[in-house]
């Protein structure tokens, strides 16, 4: 449509208060790059850094001391504060856009970048306008940033066993304040003189439950990340992210840092490709699970697991959340009132034999009522156990894993074909963990299958009701005590196994 404007470095289309032809979200995160890479689109770009000459006129109360670098269509430079005595980075945007639109936007991100005081994360001291010039002035890292550091040699698995759980502490703070950082890559994690973490550029973080207007800077629909680090529901829904997406960025990390290659497309675990612990797969694999909600929740979480693997936790900044061991939560209940309905029927039985009716009647009554909520919570149970595989372990579908259940007669299919592919699907997994015992899942599961048949068959013969009953409720209990078991060890942190 003639007379409307995009944005030439990332093709969205321009507000109307920015007549310099750049969009907010590509000049503040401009701001923040600090790329000198000559051949990059920055350093063919129009816009020419002001000389040290010229910010000293603009910044009297700073002593300007050396041009860094320059980054989408900004720039970054050393500097003094004399009465602080402390050195900052000052980051130039591009000559300043016009309008009180964008500057609200800008003063409100810049803001709530400035609330993020923690020791591994990059601290805005100031920001604001001078001249035509945007401005955040920066605390100053005197090191390389971690894609620099794995360029003069690819890192070990001591050196990214240390550098992940600071890492975490960081996303950790910025997860509690409701700040996502939305672009996790090694460009943006710092390492200072003495090899702790700064974690840099969340000027393009989406705030979430925080100024979450449409005015906000960084818009809700925007992809906002860099493409082989985004999580999948970044590309495929920008609307609705969460701090996960930044677990699943920091596992991409993690995972370069420990193999020197990108998880693309059919990646092995980071143990088929180096000699690293074989441990370390599952916290690697489980940050990159597709499906956010089978990710790791927290940030803390993960730093957990990796110092318990390396042995060495380092001081912690952030309150862990208490960990809840997955499923348990569902079988307790689901065993509880599977025994209960199975029980009723002895009683039931007896009352038969005294040739009692109305005894009898009652108890069947009983019995039937509680059962129908007693196969809701086991369909509940077993689609948890579904849902706690790994995706690359899974051998059947959500619908068969729980949803044939109440279909008379297909139910007898259901049990034989769900429930042995569940079983095989655990027995996978678990020979990742050769530590664990042994259990024989999948003929408990075509048991099970059987008695549950003959519990719908057999039972109703006097005298075979409680002995049916009995026995099928003893191999569901066995049955998915041995998956619920298996899975808890094998998700929670490794030092409960060997323990």
């Amino acid at each position: 449509m003639e007379g409307t404007r995009m944005c030439p470095s990332c093709g969205k289309m321009l507000p109307p208060d920015a007549p310099l032809g750049l969009c907010p979200q590509c000049l503040i995160q401009s701001g923040f790059n600090t790329a000198t890479d000559p051949g990059s689109q920055s350093m063919q770009s129009g816009f020419e850094p002001p000389s040290l000459e010229e910010l000293s006129k603009l910044f009297p109360h700073l002593e300007i001391l050396e041009f860094l670098g320059r980054g989408g269509m900004g720039a970054v430079y050393k500097a003094r504060q004399p009465r602080l005595d402390r050195f900052v980075a000052l980051k130039i945007l591009r000559p300043a856009v016009s309008g009180s639109g964008f500057a609200e936007r800008f003063n409100r991100e810049a803001r709530a970048l400035a609330r993020l005081n923690h020791p591994r994360i990059v601290t805005v001291h100031d920001f604001g306008v001078a001249g035509d010039l945007h401005y955040l002035v920066m605390e100053y890292v005197d090191g390389p940033n971690l894609r620099q550091t794995e360029r003069s040699g690819r890192l070990t698995p001591e050196q990214a066993l240390r550098i992940v759980p600071q890492i975490c502490e960081a996303l950790q703070f910025a997860h509690d304040q409701g700040i996502v950082h939305r672009d996790i890559k090694p460009e943006n994690i710092l390492l200072d003189k003495d090899g702790r973490i700064k974690i840099t550029d969340f000027g393009i973080a989406k705030l979430v439950g925080v100024n979450a207007d449409r005015s906000s800077l960084t818009g809700a629909r925007d992809v906002v990340g860099t493409p082989h680090y985004m999580a999948p529901e970044q590309i495929e829904n920008p609307s609705d992210v969460d701090h996960r997406a930044d677990i699943y960025s920091l596992g991409v990390v993690f995972y370069e840092m420990l193999t020197g290659e990108l998880p693309l497309g059919r990646f092995a675990p980071p143990s088929k490709r180096v000699e690293v612990d074989v441990r370390l797969d599952e916290v690697v694999l489980r940050s990159l699970e597709k499906e956010r909600d089978r990710r790791y929740q927290q940030a803390a979480q993960i730093k957990t697991h990796v110092e318990t693997i390396s042995g060495s936790p380092q001081p912690s900044i952030v309150q862990t959340p208490p960990y809840r061991e997955p499923i348990t939560y569902i079988y307790i209940p689901a065993l509880a009132l599977y025994g209960a309905q199975a029980l009723m029927l002895v009683p039931a039985e007896l009352a038969i034999f005294r040739e009692d009716l109305n005894a009898a009647f009652g108890w069947i009554v009983l019995n039937l009522m509680v059962l129908m909520v007693s196969y809701i919570t086991w369909g509940v149970l077993h689609y948890e156990c579904w849902k706690a595989l790994p995706e690359r372990y899974r051998a059947t579908t959500p619908g068969r894993a729980a949803g044939f259940l109440f279909i008379p007669l297909f139910n007898f299919v259901w049990v034989f074909i769900s429930m042995t592919k569940l079983a095989k699907g655990f027995n996978a997994w678990r020979a990742d963990f050769p530590e664990l015992p042994v259990r024989n899942m999948s003929a408990l599961a075509v048991t099970k299958a059987i008695t549950f048949v003959c519990y719908w068959t057999l039972a109703w013969i006097p005298g075979l009701v409680s002995a049916v009953a009995l026995a099928d409720l003893l191999v569901f209990a066995l049955y998915y005590r041995g998956i619920v078991f298996n899975a808890n060890l094998m998700i929670r942190p490794r030092k409960a196994i060997t323990t």
